[in-house]
């Protein structure tokens, strides 16, 4: 079994179940989505999810607008990577 950080992106599409996180669109061009943005840090590691362009679009604007001020105030990664996984969470529950 292929760890996530090793996968390719049609592994982890493939894995994901070729659907859309948050709309579960079905086999439409999918697109990976780092929890964490790679220009603030993140990696594989710290998770990724599989969205439609829409989607990805939308959660990745939201997080790069809630995540700013504590990545200009050097917060640590842990932090960025754990505010991250929060907001994504409640993004695809609908609460935000």
């Amino acid at each position: 079994m292929l760890e996530i950080e090793t996968m390719t992106d049609e592994q982890f599409n493939i894995r994901c179940g070729r659907k859309c996180k948050k709309c579960e669109t079905f086999n439409e061009p999918l697109e990976d989505h780092h929890i964490l943005p790679k220009h603030m840090g993140g990696t594989d590691i710290d998770g990724r999810i599989t969205l439609c362009k829409k989607h990805h679009l939308e959660l990745q604007d939201y997080i790069e607008i809630e995540l700013r001020q504590l990545w200009l105030d050097n917060q640590p990664h842990e932090v960025l990577s754990a505010r991250a996984k929060v907001i994504t969470r409640r993004w695809i529950d609908g609460a935000i």
